[in-house]
């Protein structure tokens, strides 16, 4: 009971509250992130535990990088509206806003298929340090060799991807890169500790970034791809406006008949292609998934009435693991076969793996930069 109490009140977190310690048991006032320490300790930022140690080489849980380093930037007011789906981190979860806006601002790294998110794993350096170095300041005119200049204090320089050097290169510029320990390294892949991630809100925190304060309304780059132009759509700076009434093209994965269909049917498609802006920013991405609905359906009478089907979709799933809402309305091919010529009646329906289009039943925005729908703003 005890330890739980203590491992309680170790999570880092950022609080309003007087409680805390300027002076740990376990930190050196001569240690290089002593001063860091201390400051963020003044501010109410970062806490110790009440043995009265900061424990500064224990590992960093990806939740509570993501609590901490989303209240330090002031994005804890915040809140999610379509969140990602993950196995091992459900809306009870006390910290699954910090990292649904971490995973939204690209501080938390997810790989693309994957259906976990490990709330208790611990964050590399690498996963730690390039976000935010790229959140702080977004100029970077640093050449290939110019980085390799700049790195040259590290040993391990070398273990780096040119992809890396650059980006670390820049954090270093920034003071973003903690030396908490006695060799010069750089430890792209070692976890992060907590004096680590001291050092780095100590520096996203000060005036001259003046970034504790400062409220974010968008981070990231504007991702584009190559498909078909959707040309009603317009870019809003980071986000892209679809018009309602604009028609989506889908292929049908399942059927309906207006003979054999009933009311709330459940029907599936998907987008078989990009859809991208007349700039080729990257709209709805190929392989979404949509999920729709039979709203009415009336079966044809032989030489007395058409027949009548009309699907709707309900949502949406991308392949950047987003499930939201998407209200359109399916355009149904009619089939005419020689009955209806003859008799003038329609039997209405949909093949399975037919390409059709959906109209838009409201403006679809679309964040440019991670790809997420957006119903309203984050």
């Amino acid at each position: 009971m005890i330890r739980k109490f203590l491992t309680i009140f170790c999570l880092l977190f950022i609080t309003n509250s007087a409680f805390g310690y300027s002076i740990y048991k376990d930190v050196s006032e001569k240690a290089s992130y002593y001063p860091a320490l201390f400051k963020l300790n003044k501010e109410g930022i970062m806490i110790g535990c009440p043995d009265g140690k900061f424990y500064p080489d224990r590992p960093v849980k990806r939740s509570d990088y993501a609590r901490v380093v989303i209240k330090a930037l002031g994005l804890d007011s915040k809140s999610v509206i379509s969140g990602v789906d993950f196995y091992d981190l459900t809306p009870e979860n006390p910290n699954y806003d910090y990292m649904q806006i971490a995973l939204y601002y690209d501080f938390l790294p997810v790989t693309e298929n994957s259906n976990y998110i490990y709330p208790n794993g611990t964050i590399i350096r690498k996963y730690a340090i390039l976000p935010i170095s790229k959140y702080v300041k977004k100029e970077d005119n640093i050449n290939l060799e110019q980085a390799k200049n700049i790195l040259g204090k590290y040993k391990d320089r070398g273990t780096l991807k040119p992809a890396d050097l650059l980006a670390f290169a820049k954090a270093d510029v920034l003071g973003l890169l903690p030396i908490t320990g006695k060799e010069v390294k750089i430890d792209a892949v070692k976890p992060l500790t907590r004096a680590d991630l001291a050092v780095l809100l100590y520096h996203i925190s000060t005036k001259d970034y003046n970034m504790y304060t400062q409220k974010i309304e968008h981070y990231g780059i504007k991702k584009k791809g190559i498909g078909s132009r959707v040309k009603s759509a317009y870019v809003d700076g980071d986000y892209a406006i679809i018009p309602v009434k604009t028609e989506i093209p889908i292929q049908m994965t399942t059927k309906a008949d207006s003979q054999k269909s009933q009311i709330n049917d459940i029907q599936n498609a998907v987008i078989p292609w990009n859809l991208v802006t007349k700039d080729k920013y990257l709209l709805i991405k190929a392989g979404s998934e949509l999920e729709l609905r039979v709203t009415d359906v009336q079966k044809r009478k032989f030489l007395f009435r058409n027949g009548k089907l009309k699907v709707e979709s309900v949502k949406i799933s991308t392949p950047f693991r987003q499930t939201v809402d998407f209200p359109a309305v399916l355009i149904v091919n009619d089939k005419i076969g020689l009955g209806n010529k003859i008799f003038k009646f329609k039997r209405i329906r949909t093949t399975k793996s037919e390409t059709s289009n959906l109209k838009l039943l409201k403006d679809i925005k679309v964040d440019l930069t991670s790809g997420f729908i957006v119903n309203e703003k984050l």
